[in-house]
């Protein structure tokens, strides 16, 4: 399988590495990880929501929204990245799009 051969392993391993560092507010670290990952696997939605989070924090929350939405289209089915696309949303006063959002997360729960 792949994941005996490692292909998946890598990318699974660098997620959880730029995670702690992200837990450490080493951001530059954890963009790092994540940015390696992406290259691996550019549609890993983990890595995509921590990087929007970590833009979230360092710049304006637009920057944000690009990662979120690839984040949800890359995997409709991660109610995180719905979660947080929520709160980029409600942030930036948009409140249509953060309701569907939240509707989105909130489907996936129940």
């Amino acid at each position: 399988s792949a994941s005996r051969n490692g292909s998946e392993l890598k990318p699974r391993v660098l997620c959880n590495l730029g995670a702690a560092w992200q837990l450490r507010q080493d951001y530059d670290k954890a963009i790092e990880c994540y940015d390696k990952v992406l290259a691996i696997q550019p549609d890993t939605a983990p890595a995509l929501a921590n990087l929007a989070w970590i833009q979230c924090r360092r710049n304006p929350p637009q920057m944000a929204v690009a990662y979120l939405e690839k984040c949800v289209t890359a995997n409709p089915k991660y109610g995180l990245g719905w979660r947080a696309l929520h709160e980029v949303w409600t942030h930036l006063k948009e409140p249509q799009k953060a309701q569907f959002c939240l509707d989105k997360a909130e489907a996936l729960r129940g």
